[in-house]
């Protein structure tokens, strides 16, 4: 398996720019950016048709990327009009526009997975589409809590969820090579809180194996996101979410 795509159609969803707050995301290759950070997830990338909204992409080009956009629009210009056949014969009234949300792997990603051969790969859709849909990205009803994990799922959102192949599925689980980068930070965190130790040398007893350094620093810790407004586990829940770390559920 080199490459594979996911996709469900829902009629009557007409994408708006105001749509991308909603969305919730653990994808993080940056796109072209709202101007106001804050109501955008990271690696978001607008294309708008005219006046209207014709595609979300998220991650795009990534090993793991998603792009919801105007299939109705689309097929004006792939000249595909047997999809016409095939909406109608779901429920389709011929008139509203159909949003297609289409999710995509690349082999880096499928290996992860553990997708390896094609026939496998049809027994696995289950549990790509959990993942992509329920912890990949979401779209949500957003409300006033500052961890956005926490938002609801929004009723349009769990109709894409429900969207079955073969069967429904858990989220399959991406396994990602940590190890490199997490010697590579705690080498940068020696050679940082040594150099600060250093220039602590007046504040600090001069015999310290780094156990009165790690107290200075969170007490210098606690006080800068204080004065920030935010929170380490706060910090912590986003960047979780951001590099698709998935924490495991202990056993009942």
């Amino acid at each position: 398996m080199s490459e594979a795509h996911l996709c469900v159609d829902i009629a009557g969803w007409e994408l708006a720019v105001g749509d991308a707050a909603a969305f919730v995301t653990r994808g993080h290759r940056r796109g072209l950016r709202l101007e106001d950070e804050d109501e955008a997830p990271p690696g978001l990338q607008i294309n708008l048709n005219g006046r209207r909204c014709g595609t979300l992409d998220f991650s795009k080009g990534a090993a793991h990327s998603c792009c919801i956009y105007d299939k109705t629009k689309e097929i004006t210009v792939s000249r595909k009009d047997w999809m016409h056949e095939v909406w109608t014969s779901h429920g389709w009234d011929g008139e509203s526009r159909v949003t297609r949300v289409e999710f995509r792997y690349k082999r880096e990603c499928l290996r992860e997975m553990g997708v390896e051969e094609a026939y496998a790969f049809l027994d696995q859709l289950p549990s790509l589409w959990a993942y992509s849909t329920k912890q990949w990205l979401r779209h949500t009803l957003p409300t006033t809590d500052r961890n956005k994990a926490r938002w609801p799922t929004s009723p349009l959102w769990e109709q894409v969820q429900q969207a079955t192949f073969v069967g429904d599925g858990v989220p399959a689980v991406r396994e990602r090579k940590t190890a490199g980068d997490l010697l590579l930070i705690c080498q940068m965190l020696a050679g940082c809180s040594t150099t600060a130790s250093a220039l602590l040398t007046n504040a600090l007893p001069l015999q310290d194996d780094g156990t009165h350094f790690l107290i200075w620093f969170m007490t210098w810790l606690a006080t800068y996101l204080e004065q920030k407004g935010i929170s380490y586990e706060d910090i912590t829940e986003a960047k979780r979410l951001k590099l698709g770390v998935v924490v495991e559920q202990a056993a009942a």
